[in-house]
């Protein structure tokens, strides 16, 4: 992400299975380093009035998911509060990274992409309007990111059947174009900057977008993992094992281990074989228009869909 020297209130928004909750957790972890290197980061918290709080509850409320509060004594005290902090010798970034704020890729009843995206991008402009405001939001290849998030749904206790969700991305649109769009068309093509997900380093990579300086390294808790546990499991152990004791960490360890080495778990896969040619294809074309030049996909694939558009917005300037 370009950095201008001009001090900004930096919007993580996403997307979903990018290492969000990973960089959340270093920068809880970290605030205080944050803060030496110029940046304040807005905690996650549901204290009263938290920028968090306030935030969350205006995009829940524009998609639809709650009643819409009377909030406009608490934003303008948030707003006051941004532009002050932002005026403290040192402060370079008012840091929120909350992919939460425009709302899960799926529906139950929305045959859209982020359905409530739309909605929220209205809300946050209308929140943050005057203020110096930078986009920062990662992309990932849409076979990886669907077969992810339903795999997601689960475990935060959503049964879903299949069927449902390989129909719905069977029919939607899903290229990350128009969500972009409706970015770059809110707050201003440069003001809102693009990256890829990478599997390894990810973390590592968005603080270095952030615009953090390389001395600072995004070293999470040593754990004694093994590597052929499914990604999902060394994800969960990374935040769970270093709140167990060393007895029940090597405990858990151990059980998985052999779980994993009897049963061993395959990259998990919810979506049918004969759909990834066409998501390849369309993950091929967003990262052409979003991303830039790639090469040509080996072997050929077939054309991408096309389909509703949830968040048609006009076609932003070039990015500069």
């Amino acid at each position: 992400m370009a950095q201008t020297g001009q001090k900004t209130v930096l919007l993580h928004l996403g997307a979903h299975k990018t290492a969000t909750t990973s960089v959340q957790h270093w920068c809880q972890s970290n605030a205080g380093l944050l803060l030496e290197n110029g940046f304040l980061y807005c905690g996650h918290t549901l204290r009263e009035r938290s920028a968090y709080r306030i935030l969350r509850t205006a995009c829940e409320a524009a998609r639809g998911e709650c009643a819409p509060p009377d909030q406009s004594a608490a934003i303008a005290i948030l707003r006051k509060s941004m532009q002050q902090q932002l005026q403290q010798p040192g402060v370079k970034a008012y840091l929120i990274p909350w992919e939460i704020y425009l709302g899960e890729p799926w529906r139950a009843g929305s045959e859209d992409f982020y359905p409530g995206a739309a909605a929220a991008i209205a809300a946050l402009q209308a929140i943050l309007h005057g203020l110096p405001v930078r986009i920062l939001y990662t992309l990932r290849d849409q076979w990886g990111f669907l077969n992810s998030w339903y795999q997601q749904l689960q475990k935060m206790g959503r049964s879903l059947e299949p069927e449902p969700y390989i129909a719905w991305c069977s029919r939607a649109d899903l290229s990350w174009q128009p969500l972009i769009a409706r970015l770059r068309a809110g707050f201003g093509a440069a003001n809102v900057h693009v990256t890829g997900y990478q599997p390894e380093g990810m973390v590592h990579s968005l603080l270095r977008e952030y615009g953090l300086p390389p001395k600072i390294t995004a070293t999470l808790p040593p754990l004694r993992v093994n590597r052929a546990w499914p990604r999902e499991a060394m994800e969960i152990a990374a935040f769970t094992m270093p709140k167990l004791s060393a007895a029940d960490q090597a405990q858990l360890r151990a059980l998985l281990d052999q779980g994993f080495r009897e049963h061993p778990s395959p990259a998990f896969q919810v979506l049918p074989p004969q759909l990834r040619p066409e998501l390849d294809a369309l993950w091929h074309q967003d990262q052409a228009a979003l991303l830039g030049p790639v090469p040509a996909p080996d072997p050929p694939v077939a054309a991408a869909r096309t389909g509703s558009d949830p968040v048609t917005a006009p076609a932003p300037p070039a990015p500069g």
